[in-house]
């Protein structure tokens, strides 16, 4: 029997307090379903607030580690870097959303 067969990896991007509804919506569908997810989190101010100042955020994110889920960080302000190569900074600016 193959050691991953049954096991799922779910990652949610960009958690922060403007995505904090969505994350939430996400994350209920993946409880529901028994998958524990890696909440990639943005610390910094990325379309609203920084964690700091979110403290219900900051509830919710240590309520589903304590649940099981991971937490990461995913960078200070989620913002296309402005040097580098051509093909990086090309990439940077389709893929970024900061």
């Amino acid at each position: 029997m193959n050691p991953l067969e049954g096991h799922l990896v779910v990652s949610l991007h960009d958690v922060a307090a403007s995505s904090a509804d969505a994350t939430a919506s996400w994350s209920a569908d993946l409880v529901a379903r028994g998958v524990p997810a890696t909440l990639l989190a943005i610390a910094g101010p990325w379309r609203g607030p920084d964690l700091a100042r979110s403290p219900d955020l900051a509830t919710w994110l240590r309520a589903r580690e304590e649940q099981g889920d991971e937490i990461a960080f995913h960078g200070w302000s989620h913002e296309a870097g402005s040097t580098g190569p051509r093909w990086r900074l090309a990439m940077a600016r389709l893929i970024a959303r900061g």
